[in-house]
């Protein structure tokens, strides 16, 4: 791997998501996907960043595309089932491509969606807005089967299995038009059980809200640390100091002031600090 291109890596796939729409959102909605092992991976990208100058600065690749030429983007991502796997996506802008780019079999994003998994990035506009977003959401296909399981775990009152969808479904990454098909499913849930289960059956419960996805930091690693097998690095919140202050009562009537200092995720006894009164009969002076 050359030093002047070093490849990163997402290791977390709501991540890699929330990248790609960035990237398409930008004018980056062409693209060629796939996958290779992962012993493969710095070779593929070093031929990738020699074809599409992918070490340019920002700077340099901005000027490249005012000048009307098409310029790249290599996202990657390894996900915890398949370690041994890299996924990637080239994306490119609108623009004079090389002989080489000419060559590769460019998809369109509006046309053929960018996949990863049961979920499919797509361009939508929300009721009441304006303009168009690009979103997450699941395939027609996952959606409707969601749909069928669920309507059949009611009626055949599998409850436990229907908890568990619950669950599974609730956890899914919060991009707006996935939190528009879990709306969507929670009203047919309501709905079914009314009129399978009737209201004198409980029904099992439902999360309250459906969870936002906020920007997401860049976790993953660089790639020649994946090849090098170096263990994963973990961010390290720095410990929050909690110091509580309170009275407490002996049974010889006096009056200690405990002071705890605690660490978050540890913890402390309490150091104690007499009061005057319990300090002259152990004889020392009062703090």
């Amino acid at each position: 791997m050359t030093s002047e291109y070093a490849p990163f890596v997402f290791t977390k796939k709501t991540v890699a998501m929330q990248r790609l729409s960035d990237a398409v959102r930008t004018g980056y909605a062409h693209y060629v996907c796939g996958t290779i092992p992962l012993e493969k991976a710095a070779a593929f990208c070093e031929k990738q960043a020699e074809r599409y100058r992918l070490s340019w600065s920002p700077v340099k690749t901005r000027a490249e595309r005012k000048a009307g030429k098409a310029v790249y983007r290599l996202i990657l991502l390894q996900e915890e089932s398949a370690p041994d796997e890299i996924h990637w996506w080239l994306l490119r802008t609108e623009g004079a491509m090389s002989p080489e780019a000419g060559r590769e079999k460019w998809r369109d994003g509006l046309r053929d969606k960018i996949t990863i998994g049961a979920y499919e990035l797509v361009r939508h506009t929300k009721a009441g807005a304006d303009h168009p977003v690009w979103t997450w959401r699941m395939e027609k296909a996952r959606e409707q089967a969601l749909r069928d399981t669920l309507v059949l775990l009611i009626r055949q009152k599998r409850d436990a299995q229907l908890e568990q969808l619950i669950e599974s479904v609730w956890r899914a990454p919060g991009f707006s038009g996935i939190r528009d098909q879990v709306k969507k499913l929670a009203k047919l849930l309501h709905q079914e059980w009314k009129r399978s289960r009737g209201q004198d059956e409980a029904m099992p419960a439902i999360p309250e809200r459906i969870g936002y996805l906020r920007r997401l930091p860049s976790l993953g690693r660089r790639l020649e640390e994946l090849l090098a097998g170096k263990p994963r690095e973990r961010a390290v919140r720095k410990a929050k100091v909690v110091t509580q202050k309170r009275r407490v009562s002996t049974q010889g009537g006096g009056l200690v002031r405990s002071v705890f200092t605690v660490e978050v995720g540890k913890s402390a006894a309490p150091s104690v600090t007499e009061s005057p009164a319990e300090a002259q009969k152990s004889g020392q002076s009062p703090s």
